[in-house]
């Protein structure tokens, strides 16, 4: 725990040790050796300095969790409305015709917005 300590410390850089010329230094260290940097002022972390890479990496992770998410959506979703048509009464059930009229829309305006949206 001590050396975890250690290496939290080494990492925390002040904005004014930044600005008396030591930034230069350590983005070079960062570059090369992908230590990131915590950047505080007045004793407050207010920034994280990575490499590039290390930047990348976090950004392509963020994305497959991002569409991992939507597909877990779109996978809950399809089994709610899977299982509401299974639960699905005769009463409860409408006719497109009539759907339609009580939205006051066509089929022909249905089938233009069907057109106009992509799926992914």
């Amino acid at each position: 725990m001590l050396k975890d300590l250690r290496a939290v410390f080494g990492s925390i850089i002040s904005v004014t040790d930044l600005s008396r010329g030591k930034a230069s230094k350590v983005v070079q260290e960062v570059a090369e050796s992908d230590k990131e940097y915590i950047i505080v002022k007045n004793n407050e972390p207010q920034a994280i300095l990575i490499s590039l890479k290390d930047y990348t990496k976090l950004m392509n992770s963020h994305d497959r969790v991002e569409k991992l998410e939507e597909e877990l959506e779109n996978l809950e979703l399809l089994l709610l409305a899977e299982e509401r048509v299974k639960q699905a009464r005769p009463e409860d059930l409408m006719s497109e015709k009539d759907v339609l009229r009580e939205l006051g829309i066509s089929a022909g305006e249905v089938r233009e917005l069907i057109d106009a949206v992509e799926i992914e």
